[in-house]
């Protein structure tokens, strides 16, 4: 999932725009010591050019806003209540994203 999602991301932004690491990669810690391989693993974290980090929802969000196409699916996941659901499925969705990923690799077939 995390491999497509970073093709996904790049097809669609331009290319200096983001920087991806693995959570594997020995580049992480030294280049971003204060994200742990284990928040790493947990969920996707963008670190702005302030500093900042966002991680989860609040980084998808903050993705969206990058892609041309997506500002309006940013700007929808910055309202209060579309906010609380989307924190919920993002946290669903990274507790299963091996599994939901089988379902989506070349010979999976349905029972």
């Amino acid at each position: 999932m995390c491999r497509s999602a970073v093709d996904w991301i790049r097809a669609r932004s331009d290319p200096e725009a983001f920087e991806f690491f693995s959570c594997h990669s020995e580049d992480l810690p030294r280049r971003f010591p204060f994200i742990t391989k284990s928040a790493c693993l947990s969920a996707a974290h963008l670190v702005l050019p302030d500093g900042r980090v966002l991680a989860g929802e609040q980084a998808a969000a903050e993705i969206f806003a990058q892609l041309p196409a997506y500002g309006w699916l940013a700007r929808t996941l910055r309202f209060p209540v579309v906010r609380i659901f989307a924190r919920a499925f993002y946290r669903w969705f990274a507790h299963r994203r091996f599994a939901i990923a089988t379902l989506f690799s070349p010979g999976h077939k349905d029972p």
